[in-house]
């Protein structure tokens, strides 16, 4: 503790502090103008992208405004999704279930076996979530076109 006392008290700790904090504050103002357009070109694509896919969704309830018994389909799209996303999410918690009793065990072969039930697990519930969200997708999709239709309806209003 008293060498750091005697290094804080000398003028080349204080000299070298202040060098230091120059270069830091050159290197950053380099990475900030680097980072800036960098993070703008990846806002442009991702806004682009955005934009391309909400088109592309209005087209899709467009379409299924103009074709009511497509909706149907694309229910059952949407549960065939949330099928497979259970199943996922089962095989996930089936391959945790079988790896944790397989790190419990005392076999020799139990290592690599946990290890390779838990490169199932990750990749699973991914999935898993990835479907989910898709199934929503398609609900929402349905949902906004049975609401577009329902506005468009000419006899939705039957109080006269």
């Amino acid at each position: 503790m008293d060498e750091f006392y005697k290094n804080l008290s000398s003028a080349s700790w204080w000299l070298s502090v202040v060098i230091v904090g120059i270069l830091i504050n050159l290197a950053s103002a380099l990475l900030f103008r680097k980072l800036d357009s960098r993070l703008s070109a990846i806002s442009l694509r991702w806004r682009t992208r955005s934009k391309a896919r909400k088109e592309q969704t209005e087209k899709r309830i467009a379409w299924l405004v103009a074709n009511p018994s497509e909706q149907t389909y694309v229910a059952t799209l949407a549960i065939r999704r949330l099928i497979i996303a259970a199943t996922d999410l089962l095989v996930g918690l089936l391959s945790f279930t079988l790896a944790s009793i397989l790190i419990l065990s005392n076999h020799p072969v139990s290592t690599v076996l946990s290890i390779c039930f838990t490169l199932f697990i990750f990749p699973a519930i991914i999935t898993s979530l990835r479907n989910q969200f898709k199934a929503f997708a398609f609900w929402e999709m349905i949902r906004e076109a049975r609401k577009r239709s329902l506005s468009e309806d000419p006899f939705q209003d039957r109080s006269v």
